[in-house]
């Protein structure tokens, strides 16, 4: 990716992505970065969190990356710190990272199935947030995305 086109309003900004590391997250971690926005990127994967950051450092951006599944309650605040530690702010927060079980009828389902998917596209999502808000509220600027799909 070229640095095209600047979004002048991301210039400067730091983004928080889950699930970074892969497709929607990927693709919107570079697409920020190459907007001038800093990335924490949150990923189970090492080799593509890694790969990631270093195509976000070749291109003069900025991005750290933590290891973590958004399932963990520790994972949202120690990206805060990170994010806050690197770069003393949090403007975006993309809630990306998701998982799909397989389809089937409601009474096949698994109940432990059912609370990891839960878990992985909805509580990380409410998690996530809650621990960026504060500090979005006290610099007066902040937007959150959760993204979703048909999984």
């Amino acid at each position: 990716m070229t640095k095209a086109s600047r979004l002048t309003e991301i210039d400067g900004h730091v983004a928080i992505i889950t699930g970074a590391a892969g497709g929607i997250g990927r693709a919107t971690a570079l697409r920020l970065a190459d907007a001038g926005a800093s990335i924490v990127a949150i990923d189970v994967s090492a080799d593509a969190r890694d790969s990631l950051a270093a195509d976000i450092t070749a291109w003069g951006a900025r991005a750290v990356t933590l290891a973590g599944d958004v399932t963990d309650d520790s994972v949202a605040p120690a990206a805060l710190k990170l994010a806050l530690d690197s770069f003393k702010r949090v403007d975006i927060l993309v809630n990306n990272a998701g998982m799909g079980s397989a389809q089937v009828p409601t009474w096949q389902i698994d109940p432990a199935v059912w609370r990891r998917d839960l878990d992985v596209n909805l509580t990380s999502q409410f998690v996530m947030a809650r621990a960026v808000v504060p500090v979005m509220l006290e610099t007066g600027y902040g937007r959150i995305v959760n993204v979703a799909s048909a999984a």
